[in-house]
C-alpha cells in the first residue's frame, strides 16, 4: 500500500511555495546579485499562485524563486499554464530557459501561451525574472511539477479545446470572405451576415484593447452583446431562408397541379378521339380508312404530349438547351413529315435552369403556334428562332406564305389558348397575319 501511495504522489503534479520582488537585481561580475538571496529573506514576499503579485510602484521586473524538492520524477519540469510578460528562467544560478530566446523585451507578452521549463531531478533553487509593463504580472494559475513524459497527453487534452475553436474561426474567416463576394453581388442576407459579423468582430476587439490597457479597462465585457447581435442576424437569415423554402415549396406545389391537369387536358383528349375513332373504324364502311389515319396521327401527337411531360417532370435534365434542343427535335418532326423546310436559330446566353411548368407551357405554345403557321404556310419554309438571355425568353414562329385572315386566325381557340399560357408564363403573345404568319412569345426572366 505504502509503494502504490509514493507512485500515486510522484504522478501527482506537485505545487511550489513560491516568493516574488519587484525591482531589477545589480549585477556584479556578470551575475545578477538576487540569484544568491538567501533563504529565508526579508526582501522577498510570499506569493501564492493563481494570485498576482501585488506592484511595487512603476517598477516593471519582476523576480520569481521557489524551491524545487527532489520528487523522484525521472524527467521533472516546471509547467505553467501562461506567464503574463517576458521571462528568464534559472535554476541553481545558471540559466536554464528564456522566452523569447534573444532575452527580455521591455514590453509585451511572452510569445506562446503555455510554458514548460526543463529541470533536474535533483531539484534546487529556480528563479524567474520578468520584464512586463501590463497592469497584472506573473503566473495565471498554478505552476506545478510534472513528469515531462506525460506532457504530451496531458498537453493534447487541454489543447484540445483551443485547436477546435482555431479551426472553427478559420472556417469562420472563410465564410465571412465569400459572404464578403456575395455582399459585393448585392446579396442581401451575405449583407446582414456581415453586419451580424462585424458587430461581434467590434466587441471582442475592443475587449481584447481594454484587456491590453490601451482603452480604459472596465470589469463588464462587450463580446456577449456581439454574439447576441451576430445570432440576430442569423435568426434574420433563417428566417429569410424559411419564408423562401414556403414560397417554393408553394410554387412547386401549384406547378404540379398544373402539370397534372395539363396531362389531363392533353392526354385524356388524346385518348378520348382515338377511343371514338376507334369505334367508327370497328363499325366498317367508307369511313374506316380515314378513321384509322386519324388514329395514328392523333397517337403520334400523344406521344409527343407524354414524351414532353416526361421532360418537363425531370427538372435535373431540364436546361436551357435541353428546351431548346426538344424544340428543335418536334419542329423538324412536324414540318420535314409534311414535306416543308424547316429551319431554326437559337442563343443561349442565361445560367440555370428552367422551371418544368416554364418549359411545358413554352412547349405547348410552340405547338399550337406550328400548327396555326403550318396551315396556312403552304409549300413555304417554316423558320423559328429561339433566344434565352438574362433578361428574357424569346421564341418566334415565321413562315413566308400568303397569311391567314384575321377572321380564320381568331375564329378557333388556339390562338385564344396561347395568349392565355402566356399570361400564365407571365410574357406576351403577338400574333401578325401580314406577309405569312407569325407568332412571338416574350417572357422577361428578371
Amino acid at each position: 500500500m505504502s509503494t502504490l501511495v509514493a507512485l500515486l504522489l510522484a504522478a501527482a503534479p506537485t505545487p511550489l511555495q513560491w516568493e516574488y520582488r519587484w525591482g531589477d537585481s545589480p549585477v556584479v561580475n556578470g551575475r545578477a546579485v538576487w540569484l544568491d538571496d538567501g533563504w529565508p529573506s526579508a526582501e522577498w514576499r510570499p506569493l501564492s499562485p493563481p494570485k498576482y503579485p501585488k506592484r511595487d510602484g512603476g517598477e516593471d521586473r519582476l523576480w520569481l524563486r521557489a524551491r524545487v524538492p527532489a520528487t523522484g520524477l525521472a524527467e521533472p519540469a516546471l509547467r505553467a499554464d501562461f506567464i503574463e510578460g517576458t521571462f528568464e528562467a534559472y535554476l541553481d544560478g545558471a540559466l536554464l530557459f528564456a522566452e523569447p530566446a534573444e532575452g527580455l523585451r521591455q514590453t509585451g507578452f511572452a510569445p506562446s501561451a503555455s510554458h514548460v521549463v526543463r529541470l533536474k531531478p535533483s531539484g534546487g533553487v529556480l528563479v524567474l525574472r520578468l520584464s512586463a509593463v501590463y497592469p497584472l504580472a506573473g503566473f495565471f494559475g498554478v505552476p506545478v511539477l510534472v513528469e515531462r513524459a506525460e506532457l504530451v497527453t496531458e498537453t493534447v487534452r487541454s489543447e484540445l479545446g483551443r485547436v477546435v475553436v482555431g479551426c472553427l474561426m478559420l472556417l469562420l474567416g472563410v465564410l465571412a470572405y465569400e459572404m464578403v463576394q456575395r455582399a459585393r453581388r448585392g446579396e442581401r442576407e451575405a449583407r446582414w451576415f456581415l453586419a451580424g459579423f462585424a458587430v461581434l468582430m467590434a466587441a471582442t476587439v475592443r475587449d481584447i484593447a481594454a484587456a491590453f490597457s490601451i482603452i480604459s479597462f472596465e470589469r463588464d465585457t462587450y463580446v456577449h452583446w456581439g454574439i447576441f447581435g451576430f445570432v440576430l442576424s442569423l435568426g434574420f437569415i433563417l428566417q429569410r431562408r424559411w419564408g423562401q423554402t414556403q414560397v417554393e415549396l408553394a410554387r412547386a406545389k401549384l406547378e404540379r397541379e398544373a402539370l397534372l391537369r395539363d396531362l389531363h387536358d392533353g392526354i385524356g383528349g388524346v385518348t378520348t378521339n382515338i377511343r371514338l375513332l376507334a369505334e367508327l373504324g370497328r363499325r366498317g364502311g367508307g369511313d374506316a380508312a380515314q378513321a384509322l389515319e386519324s388514329i395514328a396521327q392523333l397517337s403520334g401527337e400523344g406521344m409527343a404530349e407524354l414524351r414532353a411531360f416526361m421532360e418537363t417532370l425531370d427538372q435535373n435534365a431540364m436546361t436551357w438547351s435541353t428546351l431548346v434542343g426538344e424544340l428543335r427535335r418536334y419542329g423538324r418532326q412536324v414540318i420535314e413529315s409534311r414535306g416543308q423546310r424547316f429551319a431554326m436559330r437559337d442563343r443561349v446566353e442565361a445560367g440555370g435552369a428552367p422551371s418544368g411548368l416554364f418549359c411545358l407551357g413554352v412547349l405547348r405554345i410552340f405547338r399550337e403556334a406550328l400548327t396555326n403557321v403550318v396551315k396556312h404556310a403552304g409549300e413555304s419554309a417554316v423558320e423559328v428562332e429561339v433566344e434565352v438571355t438574362a433578361s428574357g425568353f424569346v421564341l418566334g414562329v415565321h413562315n413566308d406564305g400568303r397569311g391567314a385572315s384575321a377572321e380564320s386566325a381568331g375564329g378557333g381557340r388556339g390562338l385564344g389558348n396561347m395568349e392565355a399560357r402566356a399570361r400564365e408564363l407571365g410574357g406576351e403573345l403577338q400574333v401578325t397575319l401580314e406577309n405569312g404568319a407569325h407568332v412571338r412569345l416574350t417572357v422577361p426572366l428578371t
